[in-house]
């Protein structure tokens, strides 16, 4: 059995309940995954994840660096926060990625962000 059949599938995952609400980004992503570089788009985000759309191959598992742009005020800019995360579910409709590691520093921007966007 690999790894991959290990991963929830979509409907698993929406059965489960969320500790913190996600709000639309639609924002370009790039991740570290296996020595290289690989883009996405974020389509959701919350303080604990975000889910990936899924419109290029998705690691089928494991840890992920992850270039995360957080709008600031101005929604023409954006905070490149670098996040470690796992990725928890995969399937048709994209990828959800937990949060690992967010440092202060990048955790204080993304909170502000999801403050405004709610």
């Amino acid at each position: 059995m690999s790894v991959a059949e290990n991963l929830p599938s979509v409907p698993a995952r929406e059965a489960e309940r969320r500790r913190t609400r996600r709000v639309s980004l639609g924002r370009p992503i790039q991740y570290l995954h296996g020595g290289r570089v690989h883009n996405d788009v974020v389509e959701e985000i919350s303080a604990g994840g975000l889910r990936l759309r899924g419109d290029h191959p998705v690691p089928t598992c494991g840890s992920l660096k992850l270039f995360v742009p957080v709008p600031l005020l101005d929604p023409r800019r954006v905070r490149m926060c670098l996040v470690e995360g796992l990725l928890v579910w995969r399937g048709s409709r994209g990828a959800g990625v937990r949060f690992l590691d967010l440092p202060p520093d990048s955790r204080a921007p993304l909170e502000e962000y999801l403050r405004r966007a709610t």
